[in-house]
């Protein structure tokens, strides 16, 4: 599972090589929400220093401008998404009939920054009633 947070660079491990059977490949990722079944579909640069062992990204959350080339997403959604990587020879593509082949599928958690405000209840009647009978 990936998890990613809201407006900040998240760093991604994967090991997308092992189905890939291209030789110089890029990477299409497809992230659709669990809740709203709306796809986001963006590239990323492959920044990994041993590419044949793991392949790492860096995906940036933003609520600002996307730039869907170089994997700067706006998921204006908290939860759970279920994401599809697939391999393709061309760069800047995000035509998903492009697409080589399916390399790796899985759950991506969106969690947001902000934290949430706890909040009690001052209310009500503090007597216990006991029954006898």
């Amino acid at each position: 599972m990936i998890l990613l947070q809201q407006n900040t660079v998240n760093d991604v491990v994967l090991t997308l090589r092992e189905l890939t059977t291209i030789e110089n490949p890029f990477y299409l990722f497809v992230f659709t929400s669990d809740d709203t079944n709306i796809s986001k579909i963006f590239t990323g640069v492959d920044i990994s220093t041993n590419v044949n062992t793991y392949n790492e990204f860096n995906i940036e959350l933003t609520s600002g401008a996307e730039d869907l080339l170089d994997s700067v997403i706006n998921l204006p959604y908290k939860g759970y998404y279920t994401y599809n990587i697939y391999s393709m020879v061309t760069e800047g593509n995000l035509d998903i009939n492009n697409v080589t082949e399916l390399v790796e599928s899985g759950k991506v958690y969106v969690n947001d920054t902000v934290k949430p405000v706890k909040t009690t209840y001052a209310g009500g009647n503090n007597t216990k009633a006991v029954y006898n009978g």
